[in-house]
């Protein structure tokens, strides 16, 4: 490292913009750098890398030399950080040792506008007898144990672990035990990241389940999978239905519609390969870190033709919003709302995913964009991406670092500083905006199979579903007026004749603010 000067300003603790639960801080330093460098800022929370220098977070540079980036902290949550300068290229920031510190240790927080609720945790074990939850907060060495309060018919539940820890951001790790040898999960822990959970079989789920449900399954035959003609594109398009688990055994719910690019390599294997996206989705499903969805793989025709803007992608965009979805949405229960429809594709799948999100956003409000190969769009998208206001859309790109091109690093760095960086930076890393490397990934499908999980949870994540658990276990008793639902109402019944709302045995001031926190983050927006 060479030329490295003063740090200026250490970190805008100025709020850019806020989401409930979460708060959107600049990080800003000025550093002179050499070529090859960059700075980047490195702390202890998982948004700032979590200590771990392969993970810090890169800051954008367009303001030369201060370099600034915006990422999403959840709010209440404290953190240290430090700055580094390291050599930036593909091969070089997935080194552990790859990074001279240019600042000390610097302390901040993001003070809480809603006081945490905690997690309420149910297993149905099918026992009497006493239970015990076994817990801990993110960051946290031991297990702390909660007796369980019996529920009926062989449930036991817990209310309000972790309100006081890290865990309204960051999840409870738990497993629990009960009588004859009892054990959910089996064997490991589960972790919880929705405001409720109900753990059954070794799955988690976000509602009260069927004690047997169906597993999740392919809605069609792989030799003679379902078609439709689309007048837009004029041609006929195979597409193959993938179902949540417990499909036919809950038809009160309604799903996330997630449509696929590239469909005959997404289940199956097609001539490069398969994402085996099956295996993702039931893998973080049953662990209740993604939501239950209905996903869509459309099988690809002319890629060139249907992905590329400003030939025939138009068309393509035209098939899955006014053909395919309308017939999915008749067929199968499914949440039609652009926070609730989804595209992910990779390479070319990707473009298009990008353009589905930005040009039609009253549509497609999830985008996953995997090595997306910027480099055909470079006079249309990418100028759009980089110059215009952004869209209320969920974005997810990434790259690998490796073989022909490092799988377009530069160039997904590129539009991801376009949309993160500058003074007024229209997105926040962690919120809107998410931006993987994945290191020594190619332009392939296993590696677009090993980062999968990680899309789908971002796109999807559990505690953003229509949680029926908490209701389930505490509804009864915080619905103080009786009406079938939560509400200002009940805290002023609960004002007039208090009761024991947070299961601590006594009637305290603390009960009334118990109810008002479920009210409040029953309020949380996207």
């Amino acid at each position: 490292m060479r030329g490295c000067v003063s740090i200026v300003a250490l970190l805008l603790l100025c709020v850019i913009a806020h989401a409930q639960g979460r708060q959107t801080v600049v990080f800003e330093v000025t550093q002179q750098t050499s070529f090859g460098q960059s700075v980047f800022v490195l702390g202890d929370i998982p948004e700032l890398g979590e200590n771990d220098l392969t993970r810090a977070v890169k800051l954008e540079p367009s303001a030369y030399p201060t370099w600034r980036i915006a990422v999403s902290i959840p709010e209440g949550v404290g953190y240290t950080y430090r700055y580094y300068v390291r050599s930036d290229g593909p091969g070089q920031t997935s080194s552990p040792v790859n990074g001279t510190p240019v600042s000390g240790t610097l302390n901040a927080s993001v003070p809480p506008s809603v006081a945490p609720i905690g997690t309420t945790i149910v297993v149905r074990s099918g026992e009497q007898g006493a239970h015990t939850l076994r817990w801990r907060a993110h960051g946290e060495a031991t297990f702390s144990s909660t007796a369980m309060d019996a529920l009926g018919a062989g449930e036991h539940f817990a209310i309000n672990i972790g309100a006081d820890h890290a865990s309204d951001a960051y999840g409870v790790e738990f497993f629990i035990e009960g009588p004859n040898a009892f054990r959910e999960p089996p064997a490991g822990t589960h972790i919880a990241k929705a405001d409720g959970v109900f753990a059954q079989g070794g799955q988690l789920f976000t509602y009260r389940p069927e004690p047997v449900i169906a597993p999740a399954r392919r809605d069609y035959n792989p030799a003679a999978t379902p078609a439709i003609f689309s007048n837009a594109i004029g041609e006929t398009r195979r597409y193959r239905v993938y179902l949540p688990r417990g499909y036919d055994e809950h038809p009160e719910r309604v799903y996330p519609l997630v449509f696929f690019h590239d469909g005959q390599n997404v289940f199956e294997s097609g001539a490069f390969g398969s994402w085996n996206a099956d295996d993702a989705i039931v893998e973080m499903t049953d662990a209740g870190l993604v939501r239950e969805a209905v996903y869509v793989a459309v099988d690809h025709t002319d890629r060139f033709r249907d992905f590329i803007p400003g030939l025939g992608a138009s068309n393509y965009v035209a098939f899955l919003r006014d053909e395919l979805r309308p017939v999915i949405a008749q067929q199968y229960r499914v949440r039609t709302d652009p926070t609730n429809v989804g595209a992910i594709g990779s390479s070319l799948g990707g473009v298009i995913s990008m353009e589905m999100g930005w040009n039609h956003p009253q549509t497609f409000g999830l985008i996953g964009a995997l090595s997306g190969a910027w480099q055909v769009t470079t006079a249309s998208l990418n100028q759009q991406l980089q110059n215009q206001p952004a869209r209320d859309v969920r974005l997810y790109m990434d790259s690998g670092d490796s073989g022909t091109s490092n799988d377009n690093y530069w160039l997904t760095y590129g539009l991801r500083d376009a949309l993160a960086g500058s003074a007024a930076p229209r997105y926040a890393l962690g919120g809107l905006l998410l931006h993987v490397v994945g290191y020594g990934d190619l332009h392939n499908e296993p590696a677009w199979d090993r980062r999968l999980p990680g899309v789908l949870e971002y796109l999807l994540p559990s505690r953003e579903d229509e949680n029926g658990v908490i209701n389930a276990v505490v509804g009864p008793q915080l619905d103080r007026d009786g009406d079938g639902r939560i509400g200002i109402e009940d805290l002023y019944q609960q004002s007039a004749t208090p009761a024991d709302l947070d299961g601590d045995t006594s009637i305290t001031q603390a009960d009334n603010a118990y109810l008002l926190r479920v009210i409040r983050r029953s309020e949380r927006g996207r």
